[in-house]
């Protein structure tokens, strides 16, 4: 029956009141949610509900409350999971299902007594249940391959009948590095015959880089809601393309399948692992979040230098649309929008060794002037060299009035030489230090640093700093360095603090006490008023250390106690 909606709203008011009846009759049927097909077995697992075929087991639908009907499809068409043999596919429908529920859990059970070629069978089990979570749901396949013939592959999951519940226009396949709209466009290109199929399926290879499908997980939905999947691995190869296919006699009904390109050789068995699919209202993000959570679980924690955890990240710069002479530009602008590193790509020829810089970028001097042109001051290099007197002596190269001026270590600023000699020992990490000739290859256990801030300017105190606590991230050495400066304080992180010790002498006695700086009485009140190096400065630390001669709380920081 097609109803014909009226246009005029006088006529759609007299529409209405002859017709109160059957519009109430419509507005009730339009309440009622639909009820399974005869020969469908209804679940409903954390909100979802999956209708399967009791005879083949394959999946014939999926809705939700948030959403709508997710997935529909006929039960001739329907799927679940594709073996691929030589010569042929099995799905849920070569061969009977047995379901059978156990606690929260229904796994479905199918015997392949094909091929007929070859002696044996292949069992294959789809297990669905609730997630922890209270929102997801948990897919997972097994297969147990008993033949003589090797399975070439496996698809799973295959979700065939998905639809278009956010509107054709709207809705989007979202990957890791890229979204397109499956829904769009006619099935078939204009112009392009039937009989050539390569139109029909589109692949998305599960690549590290450079590919949409980069992760394990995918979004299928709009801003108002949509179904995010993810396979609950990690690091573990190989990883499954994602194909999907539109249907030529339904332009809404989409397939997208999970292709495991692993073969299963007579004897073994293959697991799918966990396939969380997550039902969610609001855009992408919501849906990502059990990814999220998984992906911390498993992520290692790692000790980040500060630049890294606390900063924005680093700028991407593809060379092959700037010129060299662009970067210090580039830099500056960097800069003022927070950004402290930049990265170079495509810039030099990879391929040759040694690696000459891209013609089309410039010439290698208009690299090494963009560089220079990054310090406060031009340095063009640092070596050790020979004096008119015979010594050999660390030097550098500056260029002054246009011109290379050499200058040894006798003539440079105290600041200099110690930033020299603090970057070298935190690179070195103690490796390759000669002692009574012997040179060491181990790091060493304990760095020390005295007055870290001698010589050097008070505006450079947080970057030195950031060294230090970089090359420990790095090294794993320990660095144990004292400072009665004000602004190297003020540079410490929050987290820093666990690490800061206060050392106090007592002047009626002459003993020193240390004490670990966040146990000093009233400790989180001074540090909401203020910067430590401030309280420092104003001496508002005196007077609350340990007692004297109390040397716990260092042998603790060095691994002592």
């Amino acid at each position: 029956m097609k109803l014909m909606q009226p246009t005029n709203p006088a006529k759609i008011a007299r529409h209405a009141t002859r017709s109160r009846g059957l519009t109430a009759i419509l507005a009730l049927c339009m309440t009622v949610t639909a009820a399974a097909p005869a020969s469908a077995k209804r679940l409903t697992i954390n909100g979802l509900e999956i209708d399967l075929d009791e005879k083949s087991g394959a999946l014939l639908a999926l809705s939700h409350p948030k959403l709508g009907a997710i997935l529909k499809q006929e039960p001739g068409s329907a799927g679940l999971f594709v073996l691929d043999f030589p010569g042929g596919e099995f799905d849920p429908r070569s061969a009977p299902a047995t379901l059978v529920q156990k606690d929260q859990n229904t796994t479905i059970t199918w015997r392949f007594a094909r091929p007929a070629s070859t002696k044996g069978k292949v069992e294959t089990e789809v297990t669905l249940g609730p997630a922890p979570d209270g929102t997801s749901v948990i897919l997972s396949c097994r297969v147990a391959n008993r033949s003589e013939q090797p399975i070439a592959r496996v698809q799973f999951p295959d979700l065939r009948g998905l639809r278009p519940f956010g509107g054709r226009d709207a809705m989007e396949l979202r990957f890791a590095l890229g979204v397109v709209n499956p829904f769009a466009g006619p099935v078939r290109p204009a112009g392009r015959s039937p009989f050539y199929p390569p139109f029909v399926w589109r692949s998305f290879p599960a690549e590290p880089i450079y590919q949409m499908n980069t992760l394990r997980w995918l979004d299928l939905g709009t801003l108002a809601g949509g179904v995010s999947v993810f396979q609950k691995k990690w690091i573990d190869e190989p990883r499954p393309a994602i194909l999907t296919r539109r249907s030529e006699a339904d332009a809404d009904d989409l397939r997208v399948v999970w292709q495991h390109d692993r073969p299963v050789a007579p004897g073994e068995s293959w697991e799918s692992g966990e396939f969380w699919l997550t039902p969610h209202a609001g855009g992408w993000a919501k849906g990502i979040e059990p990814y999220r959570r998984y992906a911390t679980e498993v992520n290692p924690k790692r000790n980040l230098p500060r630049r890294i955890r606390d900063g924005l990240g680093f700028q991407t710069v593809w060379m092959t649309a700037y010129t060299y002479k662009e970067i210090p530009r580039i830099a500056r602008d960097a800069k003022a929008h927070g950004i402290d590193e930049l990265n170079l790509w495509v810039w030099c020829d990879y391929g040759n060794l040694p690696m000459k810089t891209r013609a089309g970028c410039g010439t290698e001097a208009e690299l090494l002037d963009a560089i220079r042109g990054l310090p406060e001051y031009e340095l063009r290099s640092l070596g050790v060299g020979g004096t008119e007197f015979g010594e050999v002596m660390l030097a550098i190269d500056e260029v002054e009035d246009g011109r290379t001026v050499t200058v040894p270590a006798r003539q440079m600023s105290d600041g200099m030489l110690r930033m020299i000699a603090i970057i070298t020992a935190l690179v070195a990490g103690g490796s390759g230090v000669a002692i009574e000739g012997t040179a060491s290859t181990a790091p060493a256990l304990t760095l020390v640093l005295e007055e870290l801030e001698n010589g050097l300017h008070p505006t450079q105190a947080a970057t030195v700093l950031d060294l230090v606590k970089l090359a420990r991230a790095e090294q794993g050495f320990q660095v144990l360095l004292t400072t009665h400066s004000p602004a190297l304080l003020n540079a410490l992180h929050g987290d820093d603090h666990l690490g800061v010790l206060v050392v106090a002498r007592d002047r009626e006695s002459s003993h020193s006490s240390i004490t670990p700086l966040v146990d000093l009485p009233g400790y989180l009140a001074m540090m909401a008023s203020g910067r430590l190096g401030d309280l420092v400065s104003a001496g508002r630390l005196a007077g609350r250390a340990a007692s004297p001669t109390d040397s716990t709380a260092l042998d603790r920081l060095l691994g002592i106690a």
